[in-house]
């Protein structure tokens, strides 16, 4: 469904009484519950709601980093919101998430000498790596955008009846009517 078609939908719920800010703040509170909970069980699904960018990988010691480019939603799985990572220059090079921590292992284990294999770890704002080439200027992406960093024409490929739920748990908070916070355990 297009995120702006989703707007008007819950803004006519509501009688239009409310403006597109505040419209977005109750769906992505109610996209986050609903999509969260629903993908919990199978963080493969995240998948769908990739979008790719180019990014530069800033070199440095002791940790070579990239600045992640959009907010992301944060998985509760290791790669964290940031699906795969793909080298815009060596199709050869593995990307694999790990926890930060899984660096000092990493090291410690000198897997390093025998794996070509690139670690990664998402932190706040950027995404740094263990075992990068010096000659990665660039990396490809794939990211979990929450629902404030997408555009009103962008298609959100919502599974059928996912889109009900949402605009139902937005109207629902912007009534001031309580909403199941478990969308597997309704309210009876």
């Amino acid at each position: 469904m297009l995120k702006g078609k989703m707007t008007d939908l819950i803004k006519d719920a509501t009688g239009r009484k409310f403006g597109d800010r505040t419209v977005s703040l109750h769906t992505e509170t109610a996209f986050d519950t609903v999509v969260g909970q629903l993908f919990a069980r199978d963080p493969n699904q995240w998948d769908i709601y990739c979008q790719p960018f180019t990014v530069d990988v800033a070199n440095v010691k002791p940790r070579p980093y990239a600045i992640l480019p959009k907010r992301i939603i944060q998985t509760p799985d290791v790669a964290n919101g940031v699906r795969r990572i793909f080298s815009t220059n060596d199709d050869g090079l593995d990307y694999i998430p790990m926890p930060y921590n899984g660096f000092q292992f990493y090291g410690e284990l000198k897997l390093d000498d025998v794996d070509d294999s690139v670690g990664y770890a998402v932190r706040a704002d950027r995404v740094e790596f263990f075992n990068m080439p010096a000659i990665t200027k660039q990396v490809r992406m794939e990211l979990v955008l929450p629902w404030s960093e997408w555009d009103d024409a962008q298609d959100i490929p919502l599974p059928s009846g996912v889109a009900n739920m949402i605009i139902q748990q937005a109207v629902a908070t912007l009534s001031n009517q309580p909403v199941e916070t478990n969308i597997y355990k309704p309210r009876k």
